[in-house]
């Protein structure tokens, strides 16, 4: 489950949130494409989602949604797929943990967020939170200004 408009690319381009639980639920059931041990692992997650969320609400919006279950994302770009000549990881130069006004001028208003700060450390150039890792697989360029959305890992 997808919290973005499929139709429309340019919902998908800016915002590449899946559903955790549904995630989960599909690997979970999926026994051609994961091992036991991962599969297990996402029942596991499923039961912490449970846990997790009190109450929820998706409306008839979204089909599938599960009240108390669903309502919890995750951020997964599809970080390789070329559009109009940029990867995927191009357009989302908002989802950083600089400011990116400074990096890329008026326009620009994101960035900063603290999720994407946690763990970071950019002078080791290695990965040490989700921001990083997307940014490590998807940000080829690896250039000294940061490459496509202005981060150095």
């Amino acid at each position: 489950m997808e919290y973005f408009d499929e139709s429309d690319e340019a919902d998908w381009l800016i915002i590449p949130q899946f559903d955790i639980y549904d995630l989960c639920e599909k690997i979970s059931g999926s026994t051609d494409n994961f091992d036991e041990t991962t599969r297990t692992k996402a029942d596991e997650i499923m039961t912490a989602v449970d846990d997790m969320v009190i109450y929820s609400y998706g409306g008839s919006y979204y089909t599938g949604f599960t009240e108390g279950r669903n309502g919890l994302s995750i951020f997964f770009p599809d970080g390789d797929r070329i559009y109009e000549g940029n990867c995927h990881w191009a357009y989302l130069w908002w989802y950083n943990s600089i400011d990116t006004v400074d990096e890329f001028g008026e326009g620009f208003e994101y960035g900063c967020l603290k999720w994407c700060q946690d763990n970071q450390d950019p002078e080791t150039n290695q990965v040490g939170n989700w921001f990083e890792m997307l940014d490590a697989w998807y940000d080829t360029s690896n250039e000294a200004d940061g490459g496509l959305n202005g981060y150095q890992c």
